[in-house]
């Protein structure tokens, strides 16, 4: 308000809370200009005070949900019907190897190689994009991390009239719960072997005697 009275500025705006009658806040957004006469001296102030208390609340929800994409481990992507990425997350880049303007805009193919979209990837997504939430799990070598075995959930986003518009891509790395599997099932199969060469020694034994 000194600012605009003093001529440093024409009008203001900003975003603040104010407080009802019944006690509670709510944020408004308020815009103020004036009307001066020919010395240009302040006769009016016209002020709107508009309620985005709801928007500023959504707002803050979205920003919560950022935060949590965005730490996430996982690699997230969201994706449209042209296979063109439009969000990633911060994982996803460090798998990627690549700086975001190289992937967002993009097509799959063009940032994990089109042998590997078309194979893999490809299939699922194309399920997904008719509705359908896929899992998958199989083995990726990304640029950054090497060879890694990646539990995929390819989710379909719908708009208000059912059609999809894209997919969320989730990938967890599971590398070491595979490989951990891989050495039990190892050394399940060793001891069912030796179990077999004792079976067999045994008969052969009492064959001998």
């Amino acid at each position: 308000v000194e600012e605009v009275v003093t001529g440093k500025r024409r009008d203001y705006a900003l975003e603040k809370r104010y407080l009802r009658k019944d006690g509670q806040y709510f944020w408004a957004s308020t815009r103020a200009t004036t009307i001066k006469d020919e010395d240009n001296r302040i006769n009016y102030w016209i002020g709107i005070v508009e309620n985005i208390h709801e928007r500023r609340t959504v707002l803050e929800e979205l920003k919560k949900y950022k935060q949590m994409v965005t730490s996430s481990n996982d690699f997230i992507a969201l994706i449209d019907t042209d296979y063109v990425y439009q969000a990633i997350n911060t994982s996803f880049l460090k798998a990627a190897g690549r700086a975001r303007e190289e992937v967002i805009g993009h097509t799959v193919a063009e940032v994990v190689g089109k042998q590997t979209f078309e194979q893999k990837l490809k299939p699922q997504m194309d399920r997904c994009l008719a509705g359908e939430e896929i899992h998958h799990k199989d083995w990726y070598t990304t640029p950054a991390f090497g060879k890694l075995y990646l539990d995929m959930v390819y989710y379909p986003v719908f708009e208000s009239d059912r059609s999809v518009s894209g997919i969320v891509v989730n990938g967890r790395d599971v590398t070491q719960l595979k490989t951990l599997e891989t050495q039990l099932l190892a050394s399940q199969k060793l001891e069912a072997l030796g179990t077999l060469s004792g079976g067999i020694a045994h008969n052969f034994n009492n064959k001998l005697s």
